[in-house]
């Protein structure tokens, strides 16, 4: 941003440009996800849904004012940006195509984790949208991959040089059962300003999601997933649950105390996110469901269970863990990411919460 503004060199310029960049980054992803709702809804509904979209818990809570990710908060303008573009790709254009590639490369550059787990996202949502142009979008993406070379290039190159796996061993926070949702005694009483009504919230809504789910769902398939998905979910708000599960799977962990109650506030997010996107998802299946809209709640279901305690025995033994060095630092990333970014995808269908006259 310095060399287009031009504050003063003073204490507080930095604070500034960055206060302007993700002005410029919220502003964007607002507009790139009405772009992609567009496609689907009335101006005012796609409006609606981008201003839910920028609001999200993750995003403005979790990314920009607890963590200040700026690299990740820039991915929410190229996710749904990509989607849009999916949307586009009948007939199939040259400009289309290069698009997806360009802003996938942005994506990359962005975070490369979120570029990681979000390319299957974008080939089954152009599965889904049965419009025969699966290798088509995989080039583009594959061109993506090319323009991000010089970002890709050193950090495989340099990767021999890093020992992921002593993370544990000199920060105990990247330790695999710390990654897991939970709420410890601990939280309980250091954290009793928060938690207690953090607790009653989120089970509050929760249990409003599940109501509405089971009088208002028709498929049953959705109705189970999204309601075993929520289930679990509030059984990890019960303090003390999470970490008798941690133990119970056989992980590694010196203490469950995290940096500034970080588990529990994830949770939270979590939940408060999921209970929006799964009741914008049951206004919507009112008017029948598309594969699409089906895909991205597979998606948040699978990413919250993925995030929750009974998957972690899974994780330990599986070949991805493996592969990362045994890292539990590379998996505390990822599971945030892989959990929240389909959720914000999901829950910015918040739109359908207007009237069905809004829809096109």
């Amino acid at each position: 941003m310095r060399p287009i503004l031009s504050f003063a060199p003073t204490a507080t310029r930095e604070a500034h440009e960055l206060g302007v960049y993700c002005f410029l980054v919220l502003s964007g992803a607002g507009i790139a996800a009405r772009f992609w709702f567009r496609h689907r809804f009335t101006p005012v509904a796609s409006t609606v849904a981008a201003i839910a979209y920028i609001l999200l818990p993750f995003i403005m809570g979790q990314a920009l004012y607890t963590r200040a990710a700026i690299g990740e908060l820039s991915t929410f303008v190229w996710m749904p940006l990509l989607l849009a573009l999916c949307d586009r790709i009948h007939p199939l254009r040259l400009e289309v195509l290069s698009a997806i590639g360009i802003v996938f490369a942005l994506l990359i550059v962005s975070n490369i984790l979120s570029a990681a787990l979000f390319w299957p996202i974008i080939i089954l949502y152009t599965i889904a949208s049965r419009k025969g142009a699966v290798l088509p979008v995989f080039l583009a993406l594959a061109l993506g991959i090319c323009i991000a070379a010089a970002y890709l290039f050193p950090l495989v190159a340099y990767q021999r040089f890093f020992d992921s796996s002593a993370l544990p061993a000199h920060h105990p926070w990247f330790e695999l059962g710390r990654s897991l949702l939970f709420i410890s005694w601990a939280d309980v009483s250091t954290q009793n300003i928060i938690t207690i009504p953090g607790i009653v919230s989120a089970a509050c809504l929760t249990m409003f999601a599940v109501c509405y789910i089971w009088w208002g769902g028709e498929n049953f398939a959705d109705r189970l997933a999204m309601l075993s998905t929520l289930g679990l979910g509030m059984l990890i708000l019960i303090p003390g649950v999470g970490p008798d599960l941690i133990n119970l799977s056989r992980l590694k962990v010196s203490g469950f105390d995290t940096c500034d109650a970080y588990s529990m506030k994830m949770l939270f997010t979590v939940l408060l996110t999921a209970g929006l996107g799964m009741l914008a998802y049951c206004r919507i299946v009112e008017r029948k469901a598309d594969p699409q809209e089906r895909l991205l709640l597979a998606a948040s279901c699978s990413a919250i269970v993925l995030m929750l305690l009974l998957s972690g025995r899974q994780f330990r033994s599986s070949q991805l863990f493996n592969s990362l060095g045994g890292s539990a630092g590379y998996l505390r990333l990822l599971w945030p990411v892989f959990s929240q970014q389909r959720l914000a995808i999901a829950c910015v269908l918040a739109s359908v919460l207007t009237e069905e006259s809004h829809y096109l």
